[in-house]
Formats: structure tokens, C-alpha cells, sequence
């Protein structure tokens, strides 16, 4: 116990604790060396991108939809390297008539850094891919070096505008999201 005593200038005087009232105790715990986990990529099993109904916009056929969270953990508790989260399409196919296809640089993507999950820091989002001018692959993330321990949860806006002259339909196609330490 130590009793605190004030000057009438406001300066602080430390009173010692009478005998017997005090004690110490030594403290000496021991640590272990962190060590790097994993860089993975969480994408749900059956993941499949929601999209509205189609809509003629400047008499395109037009839909928007999501892309659903996907999750990039970076457990490199030690190195801290940051990664890089890329995403690629294939062109889409018709589903009933394989031989019509329309090119992926109709698929237009906006990822985003969902907050609700995400725990790292030093994530952004890549600049949008515009449908009908898209290149892919495309970055879809990044994270920073030494920032990015953690969650980070992502997702993306998707539009699609079919070419005037293709066949009215459900076209399908695939994306791959690649993730790669820097």
C-alpha cells in the first residue's frame, strides 16, 4: 500500500507503506517463438453466385447479382507477407445449346471487404471489372505486408449484359479465385 500526498503546488509525494504491509513477489514466465500457420482460401462447397431477373437495359438483356463471401485467412503470424487474391472466369455457355457461348468480358465484378468477419487489416478491394470491357484474370484483393493476420471476408456485385444478337437463356461459367503469398 502506498499513500499519496499532495504539495499545496499540486507535486506529488510518495509516503512509504509502514512496516509489514508489503511484500514482492518474483515473476519469470517463459514464451515460445510464434510459428507461421497457412495462407488458405475458404470458398463455401456448392458455392454458386445469385443473380435477378433479366432486365433489357438500352436493349441489352442485363442482370446483377452477388458473388457470395469467400474468405482469404492468413495465419503467417511470423512473416507477415501480405498475399494477393486474384479472380479468373471461363466463358459462358449456353445450357442447352453448348455451341452459343458469350465471352467473360460481359461479366462485369466489384469486389468488396465485407466488415462482418473480417479481422485482418490492410485488405482492399481491386478496382471493378466493367462488363462488357473486363479483363480477366483480374485482381480481386490484396493485403497488405505485415497487416493482414487473420480474416478477411470478401465478396463481389456481378452484371452480366448478354450481347444483343445471343440467344435468350442461362448461360454458364465458373469462377476461380487464386490466392498467392507476396
Amino acid at each position: 500500500v502506498v499513500d499519496l500526498l499532495f504539495t499545496s503546488d499540486g507535486a506529488e509525494n510518495v509516503a512509504a507503506a509502514p512496516a509489514g504491509t508489503t511484500g514482492t513477489v518474483a515473476l519469470a514466465p517463459t514464451t515460445a517463438n510464434a510459428t507461421n500457420g497457412a495462407l488458405a482460401l475458404t470458398v463455401p462447397a456448392g458455392a454458386a453466385a445469385t443473380f435477378s431477373a433479366p432486365s433489357l437495359v438500352n436493349n441489352k438483356s442485363t442482370t446483377v447479382g452477388t458473388l457470395g463471401a469467400v474468405t482469404v485467412n492468413d495465419g503467417r503470424v511470423v512473416s507477415r507477407n501480405g498475399w494477393d487474391l486474384s479472380a479468373n472466369v471461363a466463358n459462358f455457355v449456353n445450357s442447352t445449346d453448348a455451341t452459343s457461348t458469350i465471352s467473360k468480358i460481359q461479366l462485369g465484378l466489384a469486389p468488396s471487404v465485407t466488415v462482418a468477419g473480417t479481422s485482418a487489416t490492410g485488405v482492399t478491394a481491386a478496382a471493378a471489372q466493367v462488363a462488357g470491357s473486363a479483363s480477366y484474370p483480374a485482381a480481386f484483393a490484396s493485403g497488405a505486408a505485415a497487416n493482414t493476420v487473420g480474416d478477411s471476408v470478401l465478396n463481389a456485385g456481378l452484371t452480366f449484359v448478354a450481347p444483343q444478337e445471343k440467344a435468350a437463356g442461362t448461360y454458364t461459367s465458373t469462377l476461380t479465385l487464386t490466392v498467392v503469398s507476396k
